[in-house]
């Protein structure tokens, strides 16, 4: 009788358990800021910042095989105490198809991204980045803004 009362509880504990739904989230992309970094060139001035941003979306459709730009960094140079935009010879950049398996359709993950500084220009010390993306469906994330980061240039 006591072994019979113990595997009773032990099939209820399983049971419950194994029926912990997963966690749903909306269907649009959403991203944050994770972190910055300046990375140090040869002649010891910042050669570019490495940009990580996190994201989940609900349904899981990340990244594209088309030569479709999926996410977009806006640059802003800070002159005089004001950010004003500058505009980049590259509108956007591609995220890859991102595969994943399993039954929650749910997708998170970080991406990074290498923005040369050269690219930039030299006549500012001070920038921040506006960033958004969108998935396969084209919904479109929050737009986050990134902290101020003061570079070493010529």
């Amino acid at each position: 009788m006591q072994s019979r009362f113990s595997y009773l509880i032990l099939i209820l504990v399983v049971a419950l358990v194994s029926c912990k739904k997963p966690k749903t989230y909306p269907s649009e992309p959403s991203i944050t800021f994770k972190e910055m970094v300046k990375t140090v060139g040869s002649q010891g001035l910042d050669s570019s910042v490495v940009l990580t941003i996190s994201f989940i979306d609900g349904d899981g459709d990340i990244g594209d095989t088309a030569n479709v730009f999926n996410l977009f960094i806006d640059f802003f140079k800070k002159t005089n105490g004001v950010f004003e935009q500058v505009p980049l010879l590259v509108p956007g950049y591609k995220i890859p198809w991102v595969y994943h398996e399993g039954k929650d359709q749910s997708l998170s993950g970080d991406i990074v991204t290498n923005l040369k500084v050269d690219d930039f220009g030299f006549n500012f010390d001070t920038l921040r980045f506006d960033c958004y993306m969108y998935d396969r469906a084209l919904h479109k994330s929050n737009t986050i803004t990134t902290p101020e980061i003061v570079l070493k240039t010529p």
